[in-house]
């Protein structure tokens, strides 16, 4: 899963264990003398005091280069007061190593505050290597053994008085990057199976789960706030029901897929990359994984045995994988000079071996490079030629208005003096007219860019200020002229605006909030709108063809008679919905939630979507995903 995600390939699984064990490095650090420890951190502390501002923003470029990962749990943060607070924090610490008892307190204190700040055990290691790294880079040549292992154990001290006051079971504490990547499952490795066998495994043990999985989607978080009470405050400010319906939805997905891996490598890359804005970090993923583990062994008893284990393990792996990929955490791009280097090889090998006789007869070596030679002198420049003419267009767009009138002017007046008089460009340059005429078309090309930016913060004011009201039309032509423009229309906020017949085709329009709005007769056409909020919408007769609706909700909206044929309903939220008469002719609705959904006389035909998502829907007189007609 790390090769998928973007993070460094290593082996994986999911253990507990390894989530609170953290080192520095593989060799044991020595454990320095108290008050020698106490002198060697003040005195290189003091070198740092001077410099005070700057470390404390290092630390968080170290943090954030090291771990980009950690970058969201800060997206709310004003970095200037939260680096003032890190080297308060230090001087607090540095000062007091002589007053034990008093620290102690202090320490325990924060950690219990970090708790709530959504702060895991598996984030301390990420802090204290930037920490080194930093004091490091600030120390330089004052930076040796003796410094470090004083260091290290200071900030294992100070780790475990923070464990104390988060609530944290006593472990060793140490701070290592390999054991921050390392994820497994058990100590013993887990067998690959075959890929058919674990398939049919998953789906048949899957199979046993469904009619409980409202209560299993509960219990799965039971179990994980249970086992890992420090990952509650991460759900604090969400609704517990919504989040189980999607977990359930994305098992759900990922189970009937499991046979079309390319549809769900897409999906789960988006899940990995959405989860990165949610603060979830790879040091997450193991939590998850045993929590399921203990959650499919609580509900299939009996039927729970080592072969589904090991099925379900390499699942997960393989999922984790995909998610890590979209997450950015494992770079899965060969470089440039191997990949260039192979297929040279690989064009070479089939040179050769697709040569005639006849072909073998080669030119003289001579005319061969002479040839080649001239080949690469054209391709030289022209690219040459392509690189110039792109530094000169940057350098018109970047410039400021009164250097390109300069050079404008200068340039004229040089070829006024090149041309001859009587020529026709001649006569037309001549004069003060022909020069300002030159200067104000050159400046309105110039002036573009900022004229169309002018337009969109106007449209975007325009939008802003129409909140609250229903029908406005000037909001209606912003909406719809920014789109037509590419401008991305992500996180729009248009409750229940008028909207009807707008064209709005390959928009991009996720996350956006469109709760009660009346899009009827809209062209939403290959449009994005994943995990949009359309609840109670009103989108008869509209346009959705080739859609992305990934995991939006449509909970209560009227898509009747609308186009949805091949659109991406995968997980979204389709209870009590309206899609009588719908075309979802080859939509995909893997995963999602069809409680109640109204699809009386739609075409399903070659839809992807169980029987037991269809459960509960109304179907009377639909055509189903094999093309019969529901009775």
């Amino acid at each position: 899963m790390f090769e998928g995600a973007g993070y460094s390939p290593t082996e994986i699984s999911i253990s507990p264990q390894s989530t609170s064990e953290i080192s520095l490095d593989k060799t044991p650090v020595s454990k320095p003398s108290s008050q020698l420890s106490v002198e060697i951190i003040e005195n290189s502390f003091e070198k740092i005091k001077p410099y005070g501002a700057e470390f404390a923003a290092s630390f968080y470029e170290n943090l954030f280069l090291a771990y980009p990962e950690a970058q969201p749990l800060f997206a709310q943060t004003e970095m200037s007061k939260q680096q003032q607070k890190l080297l308060n924090s230090l001087v607090l610490v540095v000062e007091n190593l002589r007053h034990p008892e008093a620290l102690a307190e202090v320490l325990k204190s924060l950690g219990a505050r970090h708790v709530n700040y959504g702060a895991l055990k598996q984030h301390y290691p990420l802090v204290g290597e930037a920490l080194l790294t930093t004091l490091e880079q600030y120390l330089g040549d004052n930076w040796n053994i003796e410094v470090k292992n004083a260091w290290v154990f200071a900030y294992e001290q100070i780790v475990e008085l923070m464990f104390e006051g988060a609530g944290y079971s006593p472990t060793e504490i140490s701070i290592s990057p390999q054991s921050t990547s390392e994820i497994s499952l058990d100590k013993t490795p887990v067998s690959k199976p075959s890929s058919q066998l674990s398939v049919e495994i998953i789906e048949n043990s899957f199979e046993k789960i469904k009619p409980y999985g409202a209560e299993f989607a509960a219990s799965f978080y039971e179990n994980l706030f249970l086992a890992y009470p420090e990952a509650q405050p991460l759900f604090a400010q969400t609704e517990m029901s919504k989040q189980q319906q999607k977990l359930l939805n994305s098992l759900v997905l990922v189970v009937e897929n499991l046979r079309h891996p390319e549809a769900l490598a897409e999906v789960l890359k988006s899940l990995g990359a959405r989860h990165v804005n949610y603060g979830a970090l790879k040091q997450h993923y193991p939590l998850v994984g045993e929590t399921l583990l203990t959650t499919l062994e609580q509900y299939l008893g009996d039927d729970w045995n080592l072969e589904v284990s090991k099925a379900w393990v390499y699942a997960i792996g393989q999922i984790t994988r995909l998610m890590f990929e979209g997450a950015g955490y494992i770079n899965t791009t060969k470089p440039a000079a191997e990949t260039a280097k192979k297929t040279q090889s690989e064009s070479q090998e089939k040179s050769v071996s697709n040569e005639t006789p006849k072909q073998k007869a080669r030119p003289p070596v001579q005319q061969v490079k002479q040839q080649t030679k001239n080949e690469y002198s054209q391709a030289e420049a022209t690219v040459k030629l392509q690189k110039l003419l792109a530094k000169i267009v940057n350098l018109f767009w970047g410039s400021p208005k009164w250097l390109v009138v300069i050079i404008v002017v200068i340039l004229t007046v040089t070829i006024i003096n090149i041309v001859d008089e009587d020529s026709f460009l001649g006569k037309t340059l001549d004069s003060i007219d022909a020069i300002s005429v030159i200067v104000v078309v050159v400046l309105f090309i110039k002036e573009t860019p900022d004229r169309k930016k002018q337009f969109h913060y106007q449209a975007w004011s325009i939008i802003d200020a129409a909140k609250g009201i229903k029908d406005s039309q000037a909001r209606f032509m912003a909406i719809q002229d920014l789109n037509e423009d590419n401008i991305s229309l992500r996180s729009l906020e248009a409750p229940g605006a008028y909207l009807a017949n707008i064209n709005l085709k390959n928009a991009h329009l996720n996350e956006a909030n469109l709760s009660k709005a009346n899009l009827e007769n809209s062209n939403l056409k290959r449009a994005n709108l994943s995990y949009a909020n359309l609840s109670l919408d009103k989108l008869p007769n509209s346009n959705l063809s080739y859609a992305n609706l990934s995991f939006t909700n449509l909970t209560n909206a009227n898509l009747s008679n609308s186009k949805l044929n091949y659109a991406n309903l995968v997980c979204a939220d389709l209870s009590n919905t309206n899609l009588s008469g719908a075309n979802l002719t080859g939509a995909n609705l893997s995963g999602a939630n069809l409680k109640e959904t109204y699809l009386v006389g739609a075409n399903l035909k070659d839809a992807k979507v169980s029987v037991y998502e269809l459960y509960n829907a109304y179907l009377k007189d639909a055509i189903m995903p094999d093309s019969s007609k529901h009775e």
